[in-house]
């Protein structure tokens, strides 16, 4: 005492402790593996709902949009048991697939691409169909590319939430071959203070485990913030 900020020796056995006994690579490719379905899945559901209700005319549309909107009202732990159930029927518990689901549920990425593309010209809309395009080639040729602002920051959201969702992949990833990197190493930190082979104080694991958790989410929002941070105003859009 005091605490100092700057330590006056690195010592990295936490960390090394860590990354040792753990399989850490297993867990890395899990949760990649649940990010890219997750963003990729999403991120094409949302492109081609918000661009559904924000260019066709159609009966209900009003409607499912704000049935769209409403959902967000309901917290996620109020639909925790429901969504167990429903992804216990079709049996997906103690399966990747499982933990990716409930994040294909997003609409608050469908409100925002929807707000994009109603300020996409129409007419470059028609002349794209006049020119003998498909709807799937209008919406990843033309309304893609213009809303990219808005598709880094739905990558940066729902990066956040695939890593970050610890109740639903406790609940759901039990075997510990499927375990993200965050389950993991959140259970890996709770067990090491009762190992008679480490002679360290147990929150020292805690707080490096907080760090290795902490450096993916770091290099997601670098890699994508920029395409919010910068190009976000809708009036880049030009005929």
């Amino acid at each position: 005492m005091p605490p100092r900020f700057i330590p006056k020796q690195v010592d990295l056995t936490n960390y090394v402790l860590i990354l040792s006994k753990n399989p850490i690579l297993l867990w890395v490719g899990n949760s990649l593996f649940i990010l890219l379905n997750a963003v990729i899945l999403s991120i094409g559901i949302v492109a081609m709902a918000g661009y559904a209700l924000s260019i066709y005319q159609f009966p209900g549309k009003n409607l499912i949009f704000w049935l769209f909107i409403m959902s967000m009202m309901f917290p996620r732990v109020v639909m925790i048991i429901p969504l167990f159930v429903l992804v216990k029927t079709i049996g997906l518990t103690d399966s990747i697939f499982g933990a990716i689901l409930p994040l294909l549920h997003y609409p608050f990425g469908i409100l925002l691409f929807k707000t994009f593309c109603d300020g996409i010209p129409r007419e470059m809309i028609d002349s794209g169909r006049i020119d003998g395009a498909s709807e799937l080639r209008i919406i990843f040729s033309i309304a893609i590319p213009i809303c990219k602002p808005i598709i880094g920051a739905l990558i940066l959201f729902q990066s956040l939430a695939a890593l970050g969702d610890f109740l639903w992949q406790m609940l759901i990833l039990q075997k510990p071959q499927i375990q993200t990197l965050l389950i993991g190493l959140v259970a890996a930190a709770m067990r090491r203070g009762a190992d008679s082979d480490m002679n360290i104080n147990p929150i020292g694991i805690q707080l490096a485990t907080g760090v290795i958790l902490f450096i993916p989410l770091m290099i997601i929002f670098i890699f994508t913030s920029r395409y919010f941070v910068k190009d976000i105003k809708l009036g880049g859009i030009k005929e």
